[in-house]
């Protein structure tokens, strides 16, 4: 947060070629964006045809109180009633 909050920047990050070559990339990819939310991160270049992106976005925004009382991600959640989120995020 130290961007923002001593220079007054946000932050902008690209996770395409983390997972590249790695087995299940796209768990690596949501990981990666997981993981820096809480450090800052004010937006994400990502492929938006990545597959559980949408469920993990609304996750973190519930994680980190953008979702106030997870109303974004109950909604999802029963949208998508009986599909668990490594189907909507895996190939395998």
């Amino acid at each position: 947060m130290y961007i923002f909050d001593e220079l007054g920047l946000t932050t902008t990050l690209g996770i395409g070629s983390y997972g590249y070559g790695m087995p299940t990339p796209t768990i690596i990819y949501l990981t990666y964006l997981v993981a820096s939310v809480p450090s800052g991160l004010d937006s994400a270049l990502v492929n938006p045809a990545t597959q559980g992106l949408v469920a993990t976005v609304r996750a973190i925004d519930f994680l980190v109180n953008t979702d106030a009382g997870g109303r974004c991600y109950i909604r999802y959640y029963r949208f998508y009633k009986g599909l668990t989120y490594f189907s909507l995020c895996c190939n395998w």
